[in-house]
């Protein structure tokens, strides 16, 4: 029987199930400090992000070494400068307008040199949208942004904060997974080397209501966590995920203490 034991945080950055240990072991934290676990021990660094309203993902080599990183609006140079896009320009946004409590995450775009870098809470509608990297042109360019997912416009609520990738089964393609705001939709993208998938879109659960609401996926990609207020009572939704067909089955759920609030959500490895 697989094992793995759940935490609620209030931590807003991400730590994603597509990328090997290392490739982590660099933390943006989003208040001008950056945590690196390279020795295997926590170093103090510096970034350039200052806000503590959003969440924060990096990229690092497969040594450890910085390669990008973002708040969700743009995307910084391990010199912590911002990564220009093809105009030259660092005046450019992922989001056309963001808000506060956004979320994002780096998922590579399979046998070529580019990530995609997806955003969520765009202003007043509350969708997800993604820009891409291509590291192979001049140390890395910002190609494109502001652009939607695919199909995203049926989801007229919009998504909830909380988007996690995880590694299809084949070894090489990633699954994209997201929940829509507002009721108990989830859509999961299959990405391959030819690009974004449409998605499939599965109900299952119970309503999740709060734009807030926090996912979590266990190491080995096979369980979500969905924690939010389920029937006014706070709780944790589990499911099985199917890395090879990108669907889920609903196992059970979890009430969680009334007071305070959840701000986080994830799996240690055992």
């Amino acid at each position: 029987m697989r094992k793995s034991k759940l935490f609620l945080s209030t931590l807003s950055f991400l730590i994603l199930n597509t990328l090997s240990a290392q490739q982590n072991d660099w933390w943006p934290l989003g208040d001008g400090n950056a945590i690196g676990f390279i020795s295997g021990n926590p170093v103090l660094s510096t970034c350039a992000i200052s806000d503590l309203s959003n969440g924060t993902s990096s990229v690092s080599s497969s040594s450890g070494t910085l390669i990008m990183y973002s708040d969700g609006l743009r995307v910084f140079k391990p010199n912590h400068s911002v990564m220009p896009d093809q105009n030259n320009s660092i005046n450019y946004q992922i989001l056309s307008a963001a808000q506060a409590g956004r979320e994002v995450i780096f998922v590579p775009r399979p046998a070529t040199s580019q990530y995609y870098v997806f955003s969520t809470r765009e202003n007043n509608t509350d969708q997800i949208k993604y820009a891409v990297v291509d590291l192979g042109i001049n140390n890395g360019q910002v190609i494109s942004v502001n652009n939607a997912l695919p199909g995203s416009s049926s989801a007229t609520s919009g998504f909830a904060s909380e988007v996690r990738a995880v590694k299809h089964c084949n070894g090489t393609d990633y699954w994209l997974i997201a929940h829509e705001k507002g009721n108990n939709k989830f859509r999961t993208y299959l990405i391959t080397s030819s690009g974004i998938g449409n998605p499939n879109v599965q109900t299952i659960g119970s309503s999740s209501g709060n734009i807030y609401a926090q996912m979590g996926v266990s190491n080995d990609g096979k369980t979500i966590a969905l924690n939010d207020v389920v029937s006014g009572v706070k709780a944790v939704q589990l499911f099985d995920f199917s890395p090879s067909s990108g669907y889920l089955n609903y196992l059970y759920e979890v009430s969680t203490p009334t007071s305070g609030f959840i701000g986080g959500c994830a799996f240690t490895p055992n």
